[in-house]
């Protein structure tokens, strides 16, 4: 009689035994979408100081030029290139998130999928194919030991990230099922990231570490380096160690994954607004007092937010000194959203966060909690909003779920072009040039070579 699987063996088996030929529509259909967001995101990113540090020194580095470094007019080392691009793609928070993650997904993953597409020749059905089962790494394991992975201080864009890296460019490699695993437990010696350095340039860093990680544990699994067994679910492995002893369960990982993707698509959320996550339900409530009715800066006398508990620890930046701390203020996009209209990229600036207007109406920002509150949709981190006038009375509104998150408010496909071309705009892309590949990615199933879109965006 044949032994079960240990989950480290079951997980590779899993990705392996996947056929690309058989992924369901709606689920190539999100990848398109998710690519194009997240090459947009590599775009607007690549102005942004955490950016340019960590391409200038990609490129002194050189390195066989293989894989594209989006902005850098340059290629080099697959490894390097996604070190680069995943911070890029991070550097602006504008990239999409996952529940139950607790991460975002694309900015790890999709630049090792890149990279290492563009080294083996893969084609585009074969990045939809990494993504997907480097998402159901994301949505196994975040179903098992989150939200107390995150709780503890883990940034699992990092720590989950690079897992999901690794296992997607094993997918893209098509490797085996016994390399997918030890792709998986190579990764897991190298995650890492804390919540900490939110704020800080560390934060996008942690993106591209993982994205890099992802792309050299699948390099070095194909050339046959060895890991340990049951990384992942032995005693002193990946999930006891990232769960601090909380109990968690095998079949919490496995049980959702069933190559028909649910539980990783049901979770994803394209992003509206260049902040955090979780200041989106609030940007989005203050958005809908201000059109609905008519309400302006001069109106408001005081701003009460009610929230979740966990949401503070998230936003944590009460006031902000830099636009990256402003990405995670609830009461300065609240500040932005009434003042402006928007809380775009325009808004998350180190210039607009000294604005002598913003900090007044930051001051008139009060934030409450109510364990309640955000909870009717699993960590949708809904929120209530009442603004006290100048004039008396009050103007109150609900948020649950913020457009772009869940499955049932998901931007339209429209939406998402129109991000990607405000995305590539700012970066410089020549109109012509970022809808064409707009147009290339959402025939990325049918693309053969990688580089059709990667050469255009190389940019100088």
């Amino acid at each position: 009689m044949t032994a079960p699987l240990g989950l480290t063996e079951w997980l590779g088996s899993y990705i392996a035994s996947g056929d690309p030929n058989e992924l369901p529509p709606v689920a190539i259909e999100s990848v398109r979408h998710l690519t194009l967001d997240c090459i947009g995101c590599m775009l607007a990113g690549t102005s942004e100081p955490s950016a340019k540090i960590v391409t200038s020194s990609v490129v002194a580095w050189g390195g066989n030029p293989v894989a594209a470094v989006i902005g850098a007019g340059v290629r080099t080392s697959p490894v390097a290139a996604a070190l680069a691009n995943g911070t890029a793609a991070h550097a602006l928070d504008l990239d999409d998130s996952h529940h139950p993650g607790f991460l975002h997904p694309s900015a790890p993953l999709f630049p090792a999928l890149l990279a290492t597409a563009e080294a083996c020749n893969a084609s585009g059905l074969d990045v939809i194919a990494g993504y997907l089962y480097g998402l159901d790494v994301i949505a196994g394991i975040g179903n098992a030991i989150n939200p107390h992975h995150y709780l503890l201080g883990w940034h699992a864009t990092s720590t989950i990230g690079t897992l999901a890296a690794a296992a997607g460019a094993a997918k893209v490699r098509r490797l085996p099922a016994e390399a997918v695993s030890r792709a998986l437990g190579i990764a897991a010696s190298n995650t890492g990231g804390v919540r900490r350095n939110f704020g800080s340039m560390t934060k996008p860093l942690h993106a591209g570490l993982a994205a890099s990680a992802g792309v050299l544990a699948a390099e070095l699994a194909a050339g046959s380096l060895s890991s340990g067994d049951e990384v992942l679910e032995g005693k002193g492995g990946w999930l006891d160690l990232n769960s601090a002893g909380r109990a968690w369960t095998e079949a919490a990982v496995r049980e959702p994954l069933d190559h028909g993707f649910g539980l990783a698509l049901q979770g994803l959320a394209i992003k509206r607004f260049a902040a955090c996550g979780v200041t989106h339900p609030p940007i989005e409530a203050m958005l809908e007092l201000r059109n609905q009715n008519g309400l302006r800066p001069e109106h408001v006398s005081r701003i009460r937010l009610v929230v979740n508990p966990l949401v503070p620890g998230i936003a944590n930046h009460h006031r902000p000194r830099t636009g990256l701390e402003a990405k995670f203020s609830l009461e300065y996009c609240l500040a932005v959203a009434i003042l402006d209209g928007a809380a775009g990229l325009a808004q998350f600036t180190d210039t607009h966060v000294e604005d002598v207007a913003v900090r007044a109406m930051v001051e008139r920002v009060e934030i409450e909690i109510d364990p309640e509150v955000g909870m009717a949709h699993h960590m949708s981190w809904g929120c209530r909003l009442s603004v006290d006038l100048v004039a008396g009375g009050s103007l109150t509104t609900e948020v649950d779920l913020a457009k772009g998150k869940w499955l049932g408010v998901r931007l339209s496909e429209g939406e998402v072009v129109a991000k990607f071309l405000d995305s590539a705009r700012s970066a410089g892309v020549n109109e012509l040039v970022a809808r064409e590949t707009a147009a290339r990615v959402l025939q990325l199933e049918r693309i053969s070579d990688l580089r059709r879109v990667t050469e255009a965006l190389l940019l100088t």
